[in-house]
């Protein structure tokens, strides 16, 4: 039997769509990179290192993150994939809506 959490994340994530994963990776991702006493605005284009000023630590927590509010798993080594110098916000959306699509269908 589902406990009410899982009910409930499965209710709420089952009908995402792209624009709305886009949503959560650029939300979670401005959170991270973000400085405490100011917001970085974070587009789709931006190169995570590059243009960010993000390293691999702050990879892990953004991947972390989004595993966690999009209910899904990336492996160690698509994470570390996620880490080169020409890493796009928009490279880190698609491996996780390949990840949603693959779990919530």
């Amino acid at each position: 039997m589902r406990t009410l959490s899982e009910w409930i994340t499965t209710y709420l994530l089952n009908d995402m769509n792209r624009e709305e994963i886009e949503k959560v990776v650029l939300d979670i991702t401005e959170k991270v990179i973000s400085p405490i006493d100011s917001k970085v605005s974070v587009s789709l284009e931006d190169n995570f290192r590059n243009d960010l000023g993000g390293d691999s630590l702050d990879m892990v927590q953004v991947v972390m993150d989004i595993e966690h509010r999009l209910d899904i798993s990336v492996s160690d080594a698509e994470c570390e994939c996620l880490t080169t110098d020409e890493t796009t916000v928009k490279d880190i959306v698609d491996l996780m809506e390949k990840h949603y699509k693959e779990k919530h269908g």
